[in-house]
């Protein structure tokens, strides 16, 4: 009778430590959606303008850093591109983007690149700003505003 008393015990300590477990990932789970959904309530966006107003040249999008929109593929002469940066208002972000340069003039397959040019999009929890960290392309990039930059011929 002893030794069926101590099996009983021994299967109730391994059902309490299920439980015990169950509870823990639940309540894990639970904590990490409510995050999650803060998070996402204290998420802003901040636009920037880019523009080509160069006559001869389009930019193919080639990379970027950090929470920023995936722009379109090509911005061509005249066009205008929204870039949108994702943050928390109260955090300092910073976020990059390349594109190559070609002119429309060239057919080839695959066309020659010009060059490239990178810029900077920062918001800094008062302002946004949009600065050329690189640029090795025949393009002049000049700001109009603190979030616009203008693309034009040299």
């Amino acid at each position: 009778m002893h030794n069926a008393v101590m099996q009983i015990s021994a299967y109730a300590t391994m059902g309490l430590i299920l439980v015990l477990f169950i509870l823990l990932v639940v309540v894990t789970g639970i904590s990490w959606i409510k995050q999650d959904e803060e998070e996402s309530l204290n998420q802003s966006t901040f636009e920037y303008e880019l523009k080509n107003l160069s006559k001869q040249y389009r930019l193919r999008f080639y990379t970027r850093t950090g929470p920023l929109n995936i722009p379109s593929s090509n911005l061509l002469p005249g066009g205008l591109e929204i870039l949108v940066l994702r943050s928390a208002v109260t955090e300092i972000t910073v976020a990059t983007v390349t594109y190559r340069v070609f002119s429309i003039s060239d057919t080839n397959v695959p066309p020659a690149s010009l060059g490239e040019v990178t810029f900077q999009v920062e918001w800094d929890l008062i302002f946004g700003y949009i600065r050329t960290i690189k640029n090795t392309s025949p393009l002049a990039a000049i700001g109009y505003s603190s979030r616009g930059m203008a693309l034009y011929e040299i």
